[in-house]
């Protein structure tokens, strides 16, 4: 069926009505852009009622909870997130200056190998996996430096190994090797890489990648 409203000629693809009083209530939810045109999302009669009241009711819950008039909800519920987003950039810039305090209180403390390399090991460490990631690139920042790295309590471990860029260690497929042998998974590049392991496997994984390294040239 085709349309005409004044110079305007549309086909009509909805549900048809004797007079446009019929439609009733018209409620714009939102516009967007498609090329070149204006893609429009709308609901009319009793669903834009109940739209209305039900956005209604979620604007007066969120006003509630942040204590304000439902005009400054809207602005004060951004307000917030901008506060909220900047404590969170703030939080990652200390844990990363933190991540890289201990780091080179580790490194200080651990003496070099017979070929000038360090090697950290941190198994069972408290924190979460991200938490370990972190302090492994600090580490790993650092010269001649390789580390191994689990944590987890669960039947499965997660292990994380890296190298410096100068070790003249490889982590991604001493890692893969290590364990397959144990029957896990895992893998990654030559400088980062992680994988999981059942719990009773973690030592024995941990034994295999010192041991690799050792036979590294």
């Amino acid at each position: 069926r085709v349309v005409e409203m004044g110079q305007s000629i549309e086909l009509c693809g909805g549900t048809h009505v004797r007079a446009t009083g019929e439609i009733g209530a018209l409620l714009l939810r939102r516009t967007e852009k498609v090329k070149q045109g204006t893609r429009i999302e709308f609901v009319c009669g009793r669903r834009a009622v109940a739209r209305a009241r039900a956005d209604f009711g979620a604007l007066s819950a969120i006003a509630h909870d942040v204590s304000s008039s439902l005009d400054e909800a809207p602005g004060l519920v951004r307000a917030k997130l901008a506060a909220a987003q900047q404590a969170d950039s703030t939080r990652r810039k200390l844990t990363k200056d933190l991540d890289a305090y201990r780091a080179r209180e580790r490194y200080d403390s651990v003496e070099p190998d017979a070929r000038g390399v360090r090697r950290v090991v941190e198994i069972g460490a408290d924190g979460t996996f991200d938490d370990l990631r972190g302090f492994a690139h600090a580490l790993c920042a650092l010269p001649r430096l390789a580390f191994v790295g689990a944590t987890g309590r669960a039947a499965e471990v997660q292990v994380l190994v890296g190298t410096s860029e100068d070790s003249g260690l490889v982590a991604g497929e001493v890692l893969k090797q290590a364990l397959a042998a144990a029957g896990g998974r895992g893998g990654g590049s030559p400088r980062m890489a992680q994988g999981a392991v059942a719990e009773d496997k973690m030592k024995s994984v941990v034994q295999a990648i010192l041991q690799a390294w050792d036979r590294e040239p």
